[in-house]
């Protein structure tokens, strides 16, 4: 019960930003993309000088040292250099494309949505932010994983709950929520098997591993700060997972090591 107990709690708190203030969600508009971003064959998008090499991924530009990202955008537009602000406005831009997509595709979470956002419109008076809605929706479909056993679906949903804090520039909360989705990978989450855990088959997602990278280094963590957000991450599931937050972690780090040997670049 204290499993539950604890994820019950996280889900009583409420939507809010770094500073521990409720602000409005902006993840409702309309993100704003790069209109005069060079094309992948020409410049720096920092300090505008050429490039030798067609960059494939990100890279560092070898004459400002600033890191360039490569992105294509939801529009149509064909491969741009970007900088790195730009790219999170253009990565904003493909999840916000998507919701619209799934809004438009999936009649039933259409009408959940739709039902979450009376819920809301009734408790405030007033039409809830699109992301507030998101947010309840998420929640509630937190706990309805729970009681059908999916910790599957659960960890999927949080996987969307720390892309949302990620696009409204609520870092720090979104790196809390991927290590908490690192700690539920390395504990294999099933979905109303035999187990609801299967530690034996647990793979930490290589794409969690690179978000945990990017924003550990965004916000300029050392390790033991991120290791410190990783165990609060942990803590609300009271060491009822077969693999405790220590062995996790220790884990967890050998990934981001290796992902460091592998892609050096983020360093």
């Amino acid at each position: 019960m204290a499993l539950l107990d604890g994820i019950k709690r996280f889900l009583a708190g409420k939507h809010i930003s770094e500073s521990g203030q409720d602000k409005p969600s902006i993840t409702g508009e309309t993100p704003v993309l790069p209109t005069n971003a060079p094309d992948v064959q020409s410049k720096c998008p920092y300090c505008a000088s050429m490039l030798e090499k067609r960059p494939l991924r990100k890279k560092k530009c070898p004459n400002c040292g600033n890191f360039i990202y490569v992105r294509s955008t939801p529009t149509g537009q064909k491969k741009l250099l970007v900088t790195e602000q730009q790219a999170s406005g253009i990565d904003n831009a493909w999840r916000h494309y998507h919701r619209e997509k799934l809004l438009e595709s999936d009649p039933e979470y259409r009408r959940e949505y739709e039902q979450v956002k009376a819920e809301l419109m009734i408790e405030r008076g007033t039409e809830p932010p699109a992301g507030d809605i998101r947010w309840a929706l998420a929640k509630k479909q937190l706990l309805q994983h729970v009681r059908d056993g999916d910790w599957g679906l659960y960890r999927n949903t949080k996987v969307e709950m720390a892309q949302q804090l990620q696009g409204e520039r609520k870092l720090r909360q979104a790196l809390g929520t991927y290590l908490e989705v690192c700690y539920l990978d390395a504990n294999g989450p099933c979905n109303r098997g035999a187990k609801p855990f299967d530690a034996n088959q647990a793979v930490i997602a290589p794409g969690i591993i690179s978000e945990v990278r990017e924003l550990s280094r965004g916000l300029g963590l050392q390790p033991d700060e991120v290791q410190g957000l990783f165990i609060e991450a942990a803590e609300i599931y009271h060491d009822e997972l077969p693999v405790g937050s220590a062995r996790a972690w220790d884990r967890l780090l050998l990934e981001l090591r290796v992902a460091r040997t592998d892609d050096p670049s983020p360093s």
